[in-house]
Order: structure tokens, then sequence, then C-alpha cells
């Protein structure tokens, strides 16, 4: 309850999931989006991410073709970011569009997923970290600086795999580009595509 009252009002929070701990807020609130990019110190010209608790939620904010459906059957939930074509208007901050697309994931984590299942509203996903810096994979190593502008920090399981998400740009199926090679390799990626 007191998870949901924060992001409610606009608070921002940690929290730990499969790859990196993130920081996170309501997206559908501007207010709260515009203080992560505050305590990271990060330029408004690069967009966050979204957390969605499953494929429905994601085909809610955007266009979801049968290919891309099976690809995400297939590493969701897991530590995979998909850039999709966004569906407008929605209820999402438009500052978490850039060119019509959003970039949205399923983590596979019981501290993230609690968090979303308790909750109406997609949340923001972007990891611990100044921008430029290392992304924080231990809830306890938040630095000072960040800590002290956050609203709640839940503890939980430390990330596992203590690397970034991958980024896959399926805006386009027919020309699916990895913006971010991550957690999952371009060779499990076109491996799955190829029997698609």
């Amino acid at each position: 309850m007191k998870i949901k009252r924060c992001l409610a009002d606009g608070g921002v929070i940690a929290f730990p999931t499969e790859t990196v701990c993130a920081l996170s807020c309501d997206a559908t609130n501007e207010a709260a989006i515009k203080k992560i990019y505050h305590i990271k110190e990060r330029d408004f010209g690069k967009v966050f991410a979204i957390f969605v608790k499953n494929i429905a939620e994601i085909e809610r904010y955007a266009i979801v073709s049968e290919q891309v459906r099976q690809l995400i059957s297939k590493f969701s939930p897991g530590p995979i970011t998909y850039v999709l074509k966004a569906k407008i208007p929605s209820l999402l901050c438009k500052c978490l569009l850039k060119s019509g697309k959003i970039g949205i994931r399923i983590p596979h984590h019981e501290v993230a997923n609690d968090i979303l299942n308790g909750y109406k509203y997609p949340l923001v996903a972007t990891s611990i970290n100044l921008s430029g810096k290392n992304s924080i994979t231990n809830i306890v190593d938040i630095p000072p600086k960040i800590k002290d502008q956050i609203d709640l920090v839940i503890s939980g399981k430390e990330p596992e795999l203590k690397q970034e998400s991958t980024v896959i740009d399926l805006s386009d199926p027919s020309k699916v580009k990895i913006l971010r090679e991550g957690c999952i390799s371009k060779e499990e990626i076109n491996a799955i595509i190829a029997v698609l």
C-alpha cells in the first residue's frame, strides 16, 4: 500500500530487477518523470523505457505484429527491452515517446513484478546511476547524492544478471535493429528471428 501511494503521489522509487536496480515512477506522471531526469542528470532528449506486466499491456501501448508477438513470447518476461511504434494517443506522458516509438520491457523479478501487479499504470524503467556512469547492481550501494532524492527504496533479491537489458528496435519488423547488446546476445535474437 505504501508503494502504491508513493507512486500515485508522484514519488520516485528504487528497487532491484533481474538486470540492474531500477529508478522508477508512474509513467503517466510528467512531474515525476522530470524528477528522475534531474536525479540522473540526464539529457531530456534521451527517453526512458517503461515496465509493464505482460504482453497484453505491451499491446495496449504499442503496435505489435504477430511476428513481434512471437518474439516477445520467447524472451519475455526477461532482460530485453522492445522499441515499438507507440499507440497514440495513450495515457503515457509524451516525454516517453521519441519519433512515435516507445521502449517497453516485462521484467522477471519478484519485487518488480509485485510492484507492477499492485499498480494500475506502467512504470518508468531506468537504471540507478548518474548519466554516463555505471549502473547500481545492489540496492544498498545507491550513492547518497541519488538516494537523498528518492522517495522510497524497496529491497529484495539482488539482481542476478548485473547487466543492462538488451534493447531491440522492432518498430519495423522487416528491419530488426539491436540498439544495445546486453543480457541477451545478438546471436540468440537472430536464432529466434530466423525460425519465425
